[in-house]
């Protein structure tokens, strides 16, 4: 009866520290200290027990911890140097010397221990190592995004000031040589220049629109989303409404930010969705910035749209890796053949993760 018994306190420690080692949520140093006090439950003298955790240059332990002559130690570590160990001690000798102070099965309970101990540590170690990882992919990601937009204006800037007048000036004079050629040949040629010189200024012009939309940097966000849907209307038949509450003035790589994922995520409605219609929502909640833009589309499975994979995925998946960067978030809502509710949610000033 007293040895199943004991095997009944091994069983149920191992239990416990198995249990308090699964909690995913709670952080590694709150984790170990909860072993740290439930392991000495399941030897023969709990009362008598304390114990001590290291690992690397940290440690957890019962207050009062010192060693004794009464002290077993397990070495913790997946490789072939011990990184750490654990330590159980008894205050005082729990009985006759003639005895050793602790049991085999204790002796293989503290192995086990060990060992679960060890691969929570490293896989905490491994979310951690991820997590730093993919901050400073986003972190590189939206330095990228900043840099490519400064360079975009910078290249729209150079077509409409350079080469946009230059092209502007063509078309003037073509239009001063019409009718003047000595017969009706060479005047058909002309205007065939002129019609073509004024369709290269027309496509300039788009391409400017295109790179850097000079109405975001001149008239702010609301404006060049009205912009943007008057061009789904004209160019792609899709229906867009716009209601716009008005909002402040934000930072210049916060604007740029929130409407390139406007843009790609009414891209990807004309794309994919197959909708008749749309309506894009600007407004301010709190300290928020909230950009959502429904549709009437045939909808999709959110649980996979953010992803890093195949477009329209891979867009999603940038979009809210460029808004967490910034302290945002990108909101999916989607009913099959109901269509969708996209939200970029954004700091009204920027908060980088």
């Amino acid at each position: 009866m007293i040895d199943l018994a004991e095997r009944a306190k091994e069983l149920g420690c191992l239990i416990s520290v198995s249990r308090v080692l699964a909690d995913r949520n709670a952080p590694l140093p709150e984790i170990l200290e909860r072993v740290v006090h439930e392991i000495p439950q399941g030897w023969r003298y709990p009362d008598l027990a304390f114990v001590r955790l290291r690992w690397k240059d940290r440690q957890w332990a019962a207050r009062d911890f010192r060693a004794t002559p009464w002290t077993m130690v397990q070495a913790i570590g997946g490789g072939p140097e011990p990184i750490g160990s654990i330590e159980l001690a008894y205050r005082e000798c729990p009985h006759p010397e003639a005895e050793p102070p602790f049991l085999a099965e204790e002796t293989r309970l503290l192995r086990a221990i060990a060992e679960r101990v060890t691969d929570v540590i490293e896989l905490k170690e491994a979310e951690s190592a991820v997590g730093a990882h993919r901050d400073q992919l986003r972190s590189l990601a939206s330095q990228l995004a900043t840099t490519e937009e400064r360079q975009r204006r910078e290249i729209a800037t150079h077509l409409h000031d350079r080469i946009g007048q230059d092209l502007a000036l063509i078309k003037m004079r073509l239009e001063n040589l019409r009718g003047r050629a000595c017969d009706d040949a060479h005047n058909r040629v002309i205007d065939q220049v002129c019609e073509l010189s004024a369709d290269v200024l027309r496509k300039t012009r788009v391409l400017i629109f295109e790179i850097s939309n000079p109405i975001l940097h001149e008239l702010g966000l609301v404006p060049a989303i009205e912009w943007l849907a008057d061009t789904m209307r004209s160019q792609h038949g899709l229906a867009v409404d716009v209601l716009a509450e008005a909002i402040p003035q934000l930072e210049e790589d916060l604007t740029a930010l929130v409407f390139r994922s406007a843009n790609e995520l009414l891209n990807n409605v004309v794309r994919h969705a197959r909708a008749r219609s749309a309506v894009v929502r600007v407004r301010v909640t709190g300290e928020w910035l909230r950009v959502e833009i429904e549709d009437d589309g045939r909808g999709f499975a959110t649980e996979d749209a953010v992803q890093p994979g195949a477009s329209p995925a891979f867009g999603l998946f940038s979009i809210r890796e460029r808004l967490a960067h910034s302290g945002g978030r990108l909101e999916l809502a989607s009913v099959r053949d109901r269509g969708t509710r996209a939200s970029i949610v954004a700091p009204l000033a920027r908060r980088p993760s």
